[in-house]
């Protein structure tokens, strides 16, 4: 019986122990914690070793070993498991028992989930089984284990740059980059690390595969891989395979969507729109049935997500905003200033690009780890020390009329789990200011 070892016990690994385990492999899962759901995975068969990694596992003979995105690469125990084993991302793994199954991987710095949401809405409403996956809590182990006696799928995959550096044979029909700029340069040791991580995503397309080019970003343009695949370019500014016409996309001569009808704010939302509207394209989705998925689509959790109007005062969760260019983005997406909550982990990148947008900004309230790097860099900045406080603050400095933005520019580790508890926290610290 060939052997699979998994390293980490999130949802990930959890998924990927299952899948091989129904494939009829002997696994081993190790993790740094205690997991909470070691007797599951012991009843399914899965040797279990927790609250530390098993070094003995290390020179076993695995034929898999698949790692979760989350533990560094710079990990001793993941660099010595190297030195023996390839290691793979889970969506390599499950892709492996599902050639056939048609994958738009989706990867960049910013826009990813959105874009990703919206392509899997329009393949859920064209194809026969059209899902999401990937880094947006769905692995693809999940769906491949779930749904065993599907022969075609179509499926939405967002591919962060830690999954990426761990594939090898990932073959997406379909893959793109939303966006590119300088991120997580607290753990690539520069910034050429991780434009290199993202450009992955097309080191497998083959001559009748595509990549969706987005013309109109800049580092996507100077960075630019070479690859196999067609290029179908894409932008709102010049001409293109892809471009908007009269408020109107357009494809081959045929409307593929009227930005007019779009639920969600700014002209990002228009570019992520065109990249999931062209993908869903390329995977043979008819133009009727992308408009109608289009008009339903009401945005994604935490993304420039509206909370809630208290005293004429409007209140926005842009949670997932983790690094300053998300945040220009959504400063960008209202015709007003705003006041501004910004503020929390520092991934060691500058926050000079939001200098160009202080125009933008009514008020600007920070905290957090990076709260003093903002006082330096927006002199202007009223300094707290947690969301509370900022809210508090934010709230006291508005009028009716004013929207309260809360795009932290930051990771959430300083005083949050993630970037979803800190939106939940934020969203019911609006709703307490009706009490």
């Amino acid at each position: 019986m060939d052997l699979v070892c998994i390293l980490g016990g999130a949802l990930s690994g959890t998924w990927a122990a299952k899948l091989a385990i129904a494939k009829g492999f002997a696994v081993y899962l190790t993790d740094e914690r205690p997991l909470n759901n070691k007797a599951e995975l012991e009843a399914l068969g899965v040797r279990v070793f927790d609250g530390g990694f098993h070094q003995a596992l290390i020179h076993r003979g695995f034929k898999w070993v698949i790692k979760n995105p989350g533990i560094p690469d710079a990990h001793l125990f993941v660099q010595a498991m190297a030195n023996q084993h390839r290691i793979v991302n889970e969506v390599e793994f499950a892709q492996h028992f599902v050639p056939h199954w048609n994958l738009i991987a989706i990867s960049g710095t910013n826009g990813k989930t959105t874009t990703v949401e919206m392509c899997g809405a329009i393949l859920k409403a064209g194809t026969p089984f059209g899902f999401v996956g990937g880094n947006v809590g769905v692995p693809l182990s999940k769906v491949v284990y779930e749904h065993p006696d599907v022969d075609q799928a179509d499926g939405a995959i967002e591919m962060a740059g830690f999954m990426l550096s761990n594939t090898y044979d990932f073959h997406p029909r379909v893959a793109t980059l939303v966006s590119l700029a300088p991120d997580h340069l607290d753990v690539y040791p520069g910034v050429e690390a991780y434009y290199d991580a993202k450009w992955k995503v097309v080191k497998n397309l083959r001559a009748d595969d595509y990549f969706i080019f987005n013309l109109d970003d800049a580092t996507i343009k100077a960075t630019y891989r070479p690859h196999q695949g067609q290029v179908i370019t894409l932008s709102q500014k010049e001409a293109a395979d892809v471009m908007l016409v009269d408020g109107k996309v357009m494809m081959d001569g045929l409307v593929l969507f009227d930005v007019r009808e779009l639920q969600v704010l700014g002209a990002h939302n228009i570019t992520n729109a065109m990249i999931a509207a062209a993908a869903a394209t390329c995977l043979g989705v008819k133009p009727p049935v992308i408009q109608k998925a289009l008009q339903a689509f009401k945005g994604v959790e935490h993304r420039i997500e509206y909370v809630d109007t208290i005293a004429g005062i409007k209140f926005y969760n842009d949670s997932k905003a983790t690094n300053p260019e998300s945040t220009q983005v959504a400063l960008q997406a209202f015709e007003k200033p705003v006041i501004l909550i910004a503020g929390g982990y520092d991934k060691k990148i500058s926050f000079d690009i939001l200098k160009a947008e202080v125009h933008r900004m009514k008020a600007l309230v920070v905290f957090g780890q990076t709260k003093q790097l903002l006082k330096a860099t927006f002199p202007m900045a009223h300094v707290v020390d947690d969301l509370q406080a900022a809210l508090r603050l934010a709230y006291d400095l508005a009028q009716a009329q004013d929207v309260i933005l809360f795009s932290p520019a930051c990771a959430s580790y300083d005083q949050f789990t993630n970037f979803e508890a800190r939106g939940r926290t934020f969203k019911i610290l609006v709703k307490k200011l009706h009490d």
